[in-house]
């Protein structure tokens, strides 16, 4: 094993160490087929399925906020009528009783 490897080993082995001084119990609910693939690429990658999540967690809390989708335009929009009903106008017109034809 090279002198890099020796290095990184141990710094994985001291971040591990040191993590698991702050860390916390909590309970997720997570979709059965997801847990599913979870635990399997865990095992795959020889981790824990606590390792991988928080890992996950981390991988993507780091990447900062999706660019939002730009807001939709104000303007005025024809609404086909030449003055809006009044609020009384609209609950009377949905709490009138429907007349048999």
């Amino acid at each position: 094993m090279g002198a890099s490897m020796c290095i990184l080993a141990y710094v994985c082995k001291y971040a591990r160490m040191v993590g698991m001084k702050d860390t916390v119990r909590t309970t997720i609910v997570l979709p059965r087929d997801l847990l599913r693939r979870a635990k399997m690429r865990s095992a795959l990658t020889d981790k824990s399925l606590s390792q991988l999540i928080a890992e996950t967690l981390e991988r993507t809390l780091c990447e900062g906020p999706r660019e939002q989708a730009p807001p939709l335009p104000l303007g005025k929009y024809d609404l086909h009528i030449s003055q809006a009903p009044s609020r009384k106008e609209l609950y009377a017109a949905a709490l009138r009783p429907e007349m048999p034809s």
